[in-house]
């Protein structure tokens, strides 16, 4: 219903506002774009973040940027929710 998502295999959590979470995954990086997100899982030891509000995009990296930031250039599965 996309107000809710559970992402496993995290390894960081970059940075998060009411507008965006950028994740770090076993896999990549993965930014979820939306309005009035919210934090409200995070254990980085087990590797799962939950993020509610209205999610409206989903973005994903192949490969986890080296220095923690943000790629310029972004690699898009798709803005499925839009």
């Amino acid at each position: 219903d996309r107000h809710t998502v559970t992402v496993h295999g995290v390894t960081d959590v970059v940075s998060f506002d009411e507008n965006g979470v950028f994740l770090l995954t076993l896999c990549g990086g993965l930014n979820l774009e939306g309005r009035e997100l919210h934090v409200t899982v995070l254990n980085t030891v087990e590797g799962v973040v939950e993020v509610t509000g209205t999610l409206c995009g989903l973005l994903y990296y192949d490969t986890p940027p080296t220095d923690k930031k943000q790629p310029k250039a972004k690699r898009t599965i798709g803005k499925f929710f839009s």
